[in-house]
């Protein structure tokens, strides 16, 4: 199950976010010179929260249209309450030298009013399939707390189905065509967000659907992305969110007649109808679309199951379209934060138009050449055992699940970056032999830590904090680099406080969860020692 299921839950509204941009470039934080580039949010505090989203319409389990439903028009809201910390969530790039795959952290929503309502927490994610100014969110929320007296039919059938666990995919776009920097300081963090919540499955991905996966496949159409669709109880549901790029002032690109069909084994197209993708579609129920595929003859279902999905003007002119063979790959999770000299596993799926596919060879590769070179210092670059990053095996087979592990093995990058700590790489998936349209433009993005193993005494524990203090000017409350007035200032416990929260409280320090867990320790035990220096 996922948020394309029934029940499932359409909002849409604004959010606000203050990312810090001084230590997106490298060449800041070398403490020998001074800050180069500020960029256009330095005092950021990568805050993340939403505004006036609401509930647009809701699914139900196909007894009725769900327009009466209590739920419709009531809040989403993000709480600023995750582990009751009452602070908002915070919203992080991996590295300054992967800033494509941001993570949000802390995040609790609420849908709905009072007691007609459910509150859960967002599973620490990344983003994924960025293009242009637009990016999508998919998890899951998790330790969902049930309103009292909940009268919604839709929450009412989401906690029959899943009471535990529920899906949720959002889009987060800017709708402006110039760079932050050039807006106006109240626009700059200002953007729309749509999304769609469904039900959950303990035992699937969260950060895919286990289904098919339609592939931009026209050449004259810029900005096109991927768009996932699953076909089950005679109904075929298709999300094309952040697959169409979107205009600045909420207009959809003109595409024609957008037709959804595909060829039967007897050869004719079969026509299952015409994509909405007006901006009313979008808004109200996130450019999801399901199709009543129950006067399909049985054979041109089982025709269906088996064949590529075409959305486009027809054959002649696909703008989306299934690979021909149907494989579609991926893999969860595909970011990682690694201690030096640890491992980690990532976990490859395989699917036939949405079937789980066994015996099916995913290759594993250096991926460097997608992480950015310049401007220095260098990214890594992923190889044999020994080296701060290898992986086991180079290919893998999938399982009668569809599933195969690749082991990471985290070593020293042993100070490669110099004033960076740790060192980032990039590995690529994908079929072996490749496909004809590749899969999404998805990679494993890796982040190993130095080894830090330093006495944890003043001399060692300063050019963090003045690192620190120096990238993250929002901090400039605390005296980070004066011992002396950490001490009398009653800044050692608070300090000893959020240096030990865990890396998904929102309260967590650094903010930027960009140090290792080894130089952590150091200071939480430097603090411990009552802050000498």
């Amino acid at each position: 199950m996922s948020y394309l299921d029934q029940p499932r839950i359409h909002f849409a509204g604004q959010f606000t976010t203050g990312p810090s941009t001084i230590n997106n470039i490298t060449a800041n934080y070398n403490l020998d010179r001074p800050v180069l580039r500020r960029l256009w949010n330095p005092d950021g505090s990568a805050y993340f929260q939403l505004s006036g989203c609401t509930v647009q319409s809701v699914v139900d389990d196909g007894t009725g249209d769900g327009s009466t439903d209590t739920l419709v028009n009531q809040g989403v809201i993000s709480t600023d309450n995750w582990g009751d910390g009452g602070v908002p969530a915070k919203i992080v790039d991996l590295d300054p030298q992967q800033q494509m795959v941001s993570m949000l952290y802390g995040l609790q929503l609420k849908i709905g009013d009072g007691d007609n309502s459910v509150t859960a927490d967002f599973e620490p994610m990344w983003f994924q399939d960025y293009i242009g100014f637009s990016a999508a969110y998919q998890s899951v929320l998790i330790r969902p707390m049930w309103g009292s007296n909940i009268t919604s039919p839709v929450l009412q059938a989401l906690r029959e189905r899943s009471p535990e666990l529920l899906s949720i995919k959002f889009v987060l776009d800017l709708p402006f065509q110039e760079p932050p920097d050039s807006r106006p300081p109240s626009s700059r963090c200002l953007g729309r967000i749509v999304g769609t919540i469904g039900p959950g499955e303990m035992d699937q991905p969260i950060n895919f659907v286990q289904g098919r996966l339609l592939r931009p496949v026209s050449s004259q159409i810029q900005g096109l992305n991927f768009g996932p669709a699953i076909v089950q109880e005679r109904r075929l549901t298709i999300d094309l969110l952040n697959a169409i790029p979107w205009n600045s002032d909420s207009t959809p690109p003109d595409l024609g007649t957008l037709a959804v069909s595909f060829s039967s084994f007897k050869g004719p197209t079969v026509s299952l109808g015409v994509f909405d993708y007006s901006n009313n579609a979008r808004q109200s129920r996130a450019l999801i679309q399901d199709f009543d595929l129950s006067n399909l003859s049985d054979a041109d279902y089982d025709s269906l199951l088996n064949a590529p999905i075409t959305v486009g003007q027809g054959l002649q002119m696909p703008i989306f379209q299934e690979d021909a063979s149907g494989l579609y790959v991926d893999a969860t999770p595909y970011v990682f934060r690694m201690e030096a000299n640890t491992q980690a596993t990532v976990k490859i799926w395989a699917g036939r138009f949405g079937v789980a596919q066994a015996g099916i060879e995913v290759a594993i590769a250096d991926a460097t050449n997608r992480l950015p070179t310049s401007p220095p210092p260098p990214v890594g670059i992923p190889g044999a055992g020994g080296t701060p990053l290898s992986f086991t095996p180079a290919s893998v087979l999938t399982d009668a699940d569809g599933y195969a592990t690749v082991t990471l093995e985290g070593g020293n990058p042993a100070k490669a970056r110099g004033y960076v700590d740790g060192q980032v790489y990039a590995l690529s998936f994908h079929p072996n032999p490749p496909l004809a349209h590749p899969d999404r433009e998805t990679f494993l993005s890796i982040l190993v830590h130095d080894e830090f193993n330093l006495a944890p005494t003043w001399e060692n524990i300063q050019p963090i904090m003045e690192q620190y203090a120096r990238l993250y000017p929002f901090m400039s409350f605390v005296p980070l680099t004066d011992p002396a007035a950490l001490r009398e200032g009653g800044w050692v416990p608070r300090l000893i406080q959020v240096f030990s929260y865990p890396i998904e409280d929102p309260r967590y320090m650094p903010v930027v969860r960009d140090l290792s867990l080894a130089m952590q320790s150091a200071i939480v035990t430097w603090l411990n020692n009552g802050a000498p220096g």
